[in-house]
């Protein structure tokens, strides 16, 4: 039996690193931008504001480590794939 994986896997895997890579930086960027807005802006409305944004950020990261996940899913596959192929290619001993 011959078990096929296509070595795209590894490159979409790499591709998807480059995205989250660049999804976190700007999610980084973001997150400066809400902490310096207590220096230009106070009161009820400004911490409603960061609050709220907070609250968004977290949603953000959970979903940037789920996407990491992933993207580690997607490079082991391709490594099982070899494994599982090179056990079926083992001559099994009928002794």
């Amino acid at each position: 039996m011959k078990i096929i994986s296509s070595s795209q896997i590894n490159s979409d895997a790499a591709m998807l690193k480059k995205c989250i890579d660049n999804y976190s930086s700007e999610v980084t960027n973001i997150r400066r931008i809400i902490d310096q807005i207590p220096s230009v802006w106070q009161g009820n409305d400004a911490t409603s504001f960061i609050n709220k944004y907070n609250e968004a950020l977290e949603q953000l990261e959970k979903y940037k480590e789920a996407l990491y996940k992933y993207c580690d899913f997607l490079s082991r596959v391709n490594a099982v794939y070899d494994e599982l192929n090179s056990s079926y290619d083992k001559v099994i001993s009928t002794d």
